[in-house]
């Protein structure tokens, strides 16, 4: 890949650990919203919600969901909720041989809607960025 080439990444829809379906409209937020604040940072493609949506409810390899999505990078995670507090858990895989170069995990309140469901993403998006750079895909 070349030094200024824009880097390929997708983020597979956040898993619901609580198992109620229900609650699926809080990860499918969550997701919509990475998504959105990953696309504004200059040198990253991210492949859109639709195409990622895909993956939904399925089993998936990373490295097949990075083959199918054309993306050298997954971000993959989860939501669990208990009561009024969210726990939301996301890593950064390398599609290429599935291996993690980055994780995060976030508690916060949830007020029965998405309040600033992004408001951390300013802040490690950068970062997230900054770790696919610096790890190119192995090949």
């Amino acid at each position: 890949m070349h030094q200024n080439a824009p880097i390929p990444i997708a983020v597979l829809p956040l898993n619901t650990l609580a198992g109620d379906p229900s609650q699926d409209y809080i990860a499918d937020g969550l997701t919509g919203e990475i998504i959105r604040n990953l696309s504004i940072i200059d040198g990253l493609t991210v492949r859109s919600q639709t195409s990622s949506f895909a993956f939904k409810g399925k089993p998936q390899n990373v490295r097949d969901a990075g083959k199918q999505l054309d993306a050298d990078y997954i971000l993959e995670g989860s939501v669990q909720r208990a009561g009024q507090q969210l726990r939301i858990t996301v890593q950064l895989v390398r599609a290429s041989d599935d291996f993690p170069l980055w994780s995060g995990r976030y508690d916060r309140e949830f007020y029965g809607h998405l309040r600033h469901p992004g408001r951390d993403f300013p802040r490690h998006r950068q970062q997230l960025a900054v770790e696919a750079r610096a790890r190119p895909p192995a090949v």
